[in-house]
């Protein structure tokens, strides 16, 4: 190997390690005080403002710069869909989206020591992915919140894996949007893959985007299925990844 190209890679590596200290430095010290403030504050307008200012403190820290969606761009009643990529996505989600937004989290991570009341406090709906009846819960959660005039942003995929790729789309949330005629907005996120990948822990910069997509009106569409589909592929067309079958 080539010396000066084993010199960039020494240099790349060590300025990868560098901001990846910084980073979990940022955030402990972003997340004690936001900790503090979302499970002890007694309204829950407060909990989710200072839940929103820790997050986009932590992406400052980060030297990152996200788009912040007014409440114009994500209009009430909403279902909001993202692109799931990594463990990034969740601060990212967070520091954009309104700061009223509720959010679909699997319900395993209410187990997680203090995670789990910081969710709990700021309105999070959670599902059992394996329990019919969970599954049920959280639908009704979601079209009741919907119905009321609330925003529910989730990952249609579920989840995230190593390899670049539009997953498929769970389709109970986008049916229960068509079936109430709620506005769809889809949220393309870009770089963060690169930045945190699945199974580690050492983060690499990257520079993050955040991309809002057309308001989709689901009164547009016959099928939930072709709605879902129609994202995908906008999504797919934004961050350059491929569409996979599984």
């Amino acid at each position: 190997m080539p010396i000066k190209l084993t010199t960039i890679m020494i240099t790349r590596f060590i300025f990868n390690l560098i901001y990846c200290c910084w980073c979990y430095l940022a955030f402990i010290i972003v997340i004690i005080p936001g900790y503090l403030l979302v499970t002890l504050s007694p309204k829950l307008s407060y909990r989710q403002a200072f839940c929103k200012m820790t997050a986009q403190a932590l992406l400052l820290l980060m030297g990152q710069k996200i788009t912040n969606a007014s409440d114009n761009l994500i209009p009430r009643n909403a279902l909001i869909l993202i692109n799931h990529t990594s463990y990034i996505d969740a601060v990212i989600m967070r520091a954009s989206l309104p700061k009223d937004t509720s959010f679909l989290i699997k319900d395993e991570v209410k187990t997680v020591p203090f995670v789990g009341l910081f969710l709990m406090r700021i309105d999070s709906i959670f599902v059992k992915r394996k329990s019919r009846s969970s599954r049920a819960d959280s639908l009704l959660a979601i079209r009741t919140k919907l119905k009321n005039g609330g925003r529910v942003a989730l990952f249609p995929e579920g989840t995230f894996s190593k390899n670049p790729g539009i997953k498929k789309f769970h389709l109970s949330s986008i049916s229960v949007a068509h079936e109430e005629k709620v506005p769809i907005v889809s949220m393309a996120i870009s770089g963060a893959r690169k930045m945190l990948t699945s199974g580690s822990w050492f983060l690499k910069y990257s520079r993050l985007s955040l991309t809002f997509d057309q308001l989709i009106r689901p009164e547009e569409f016959e099928e939930p299925l072709v709605m879902a589909e129609n994202i995908r592929n906008n999504f797919s067309k934004i961050t350059g990844e491929e569409l996979l079958n599984g």
